[in-house]
C-alpha cells in the first residue's frame, strides 16, 4: 500500500524454554497440586524471600535460592527434589514424615527428604522454545500491525486497508479490527461533525432572532459550502491529510465565512428599510461601500494564518492543516459570497419573499348613516 513504510508487529522471536510438563495422576498421589511443584520450581530457580535481615538502620532480603551449578541445566533441574504431602504420603502406606519448607526440600540436605521424590519423576522436562510475552486483549491472544504512514492521506490508507483485509480468508477463530488509535481518531471525527452541526444550527438560530426572518439567514449560510471548496483545494495543492487540526480549522471556517455575508445583507436590508430602495438598487449599493471592511477583515485573518500554514519551525506540521484549511476556504468563501450570496439574496427576495411576507388588514372606521353625518362649517366671509 502506497504510504505504509516500515510495517512491524508485536511478535518477538521465540526464546529458548524449558518446558515441565506435570504428570497430575502421580502428582495427585504424592499430595502435590501444580501449584505446589510451580512454587519449589520458582524458589528454586528465581529464588523467594524468605525474610529481611536488619541492621544499622537498613533491610536486607534474605533470598532462598538453589546454587547456580544446580539450576543451570536440564538434568540439574530434574534431580530436583520435592517433598509429598504428608497426609497423601501415609494414605498410600509410605512412611510419615514431617513437611519441609520448599527450599529444604530443594536443596535435599534435610533428614525429611528421604521420601522426597525428583522432579523427573514428577513431571517430564523438554526443551523446546516460546515467545517472550502473549499480548491479549479481551482474553484473546492479539498480534499488532504498526506502521507509520507518509506521503498519504489516512482515510486513503485506511480505505485500502479495509478493502484487503475483508478480501483475506482468515482461519476459524481469527478476526482483524483497527487498533485504539485509529478508532479514537474516528470517534473524534464524529464528535466533531456533531459539532460542525451544532454550530451551524446555533448559527442559523442566532442570525433568525437578530434578522427577524427565517429566509435571511439561509441566504447567508450559503457561504459555508463555499468554503469547501477552498479546504479541498488548499489540501490538494499542498498535499497535506485532513486530520484533527483541519477538522478545528473548518469548525472555525463556519462562523468565519459568514461574517462576509452578514455585513452585505444587513446593509442591503438596512437600505431597503431606510431607503425605501429595490432589492436591486440596495445590493448596487451595499456592495460597493461593503467591500472594504471585509477585504481588511479577510486580509488580516489571512496574515494571522499564513506563519501557522507555512510550518516552518520545528514541530509545527501539526498545526500546519489547520491554517491551510482556514486560508483556503476563507478566500474562496470571500469570493464567491461577494457574488454569489447577493444573487441568491436576489432572487430571493424577487419571488421568494413576496409569498411569505403578507399585507396587514387596514382598519377602517364603519361608515355611519347620512343623517348622522357631523355638519360641514362653512366659512362666511
Amino acid at each position: 500500500i502506497k504510504g505504509i513504510v516500515r510495517p512491524d508487529t508485536n511478535i518477538t522471536p521465540s526464546q529458548p524454554e524449558v518446558d515441565i510438563n506435570v504428570n497430575r495422576r502421580i502428582a495427585a498421589q504424592l499430595g502435590l497440586s501444580t501449584g505446589d511443584v510451580a512454587n519449589i520450581i520458582s524458589t528454586a530457580t528465581s529464588g523467594t524471600i524468605a525474610s529481611y535481615w536488619q541492621t544499622n538502620g537498613t533491610q536486607y532480603p534474605i533470598m532462598v535460592q538453589l546454587p547456580p551449578e544446580q539450576r543451570r541445566s536440564l538434568s540439574s533441574l530434574g534431580s530436583l527434589l520435592i517433598q509429598p504431602n504428608a497426609a497423601a504420603a501415609t494414605a498410600s502406606g509410605a512412611t510419615t514424615t514431617t513437611p519441609t519448607s520448599p527450599m529444604a526440600t530443594a536443596g535435599g540436605q534435610s533428614s525429611a527428604t528421604l521420601n522426597a521424590v525428583p522432579l523427573a519423576g514428577v513431571a517430564s522436562l523438554t526443551l523446546g522454545t516460546g515467545p517472550s510475552q502473549i499480548p491479549r486483549q479481551n482474553k484473546a491472544r492479539r498480534v499488532d500491525i504498526d506502521a507509520p504512514v507518509v506521503g498519504a492521506t489516512l482515510g486513503d490508507v485506511l480505505g485500502q486497508i479495509t478493502k484487503i483485509m475483508n478480501s483475506y480468508s482468515f482461519p476459524q477463530g481469527y478476526r482483524w479490527q483497527y487498533g485504539p488509535s485509529v478508532t479514537a481518531n474516528n470517534d473524534t471525527f464524529g464528535a466533531l461533525t456533531l459539532v460542525v452541526i451544532l454550530a451551524i444550527a446555533l448559527i442559523y438560530m442566532l442570525l433568525a432572532s437578530q434578522f427577524e426572518s427565517f429566509l435571511d439567514p439561509l441566504v447567508i449560510m450559503m457561504a459555508v459550502p463555499f468554503a469547501l471548496i477552498g479546504i479541498v483545494g488548499a489540501l490538494w495543492l499542498t498535499h497535506r491529510a485532513f486530520g484533527l487540526t483541519a477538522f478545528i480549522g473548518s469548525l472555525m471556517l463556519v462562523g468565519i465565512a459568514v461574517k462576509n455575508a452578514i455585513l452585505v445583507v444587513e446593509f442591503t436590508k438596512q437600505l431597503r428599510r431606510d431607503e425605501g430602495m429595490s432589492p436591486r438598487d440596495a445590493l448596487m449599493h451595499a456592495g460597493p461601500m461593503r467591500l472594504r471592511p471585509i477585504l481588511m477583515t479577510t486580509l488580516a485573518t489571512l496574515g494571522g494564518m499564513l506563519p501557522i500554514a507555512i510550518g516552518l519551525e520545528a514541530g509545527s506540521q501539526t498545526q500546519a492543516p489547520l491554517g491551510t484549511v482556514v486560508i483556503g476556504g476563507l478566500v474562496t468563501s470571500t469570493l464567491l459570497s461577494l457574488v454569489v450570496v447577493p444573487t441568491i439574496y436576489l432572487l430571493v427576495a424577487t419571488y421568494v419573499e413576496p409569498r411569505f411576507t403578507t399585507k396587514p388588514p387596514s382598519f377602517r372606521r364603519p361608515s355611519t348613516p347620512a343623517s348622522e353625518e357631523t355638519p360641514k362649517t362653512v366659512p362666511v366671509t
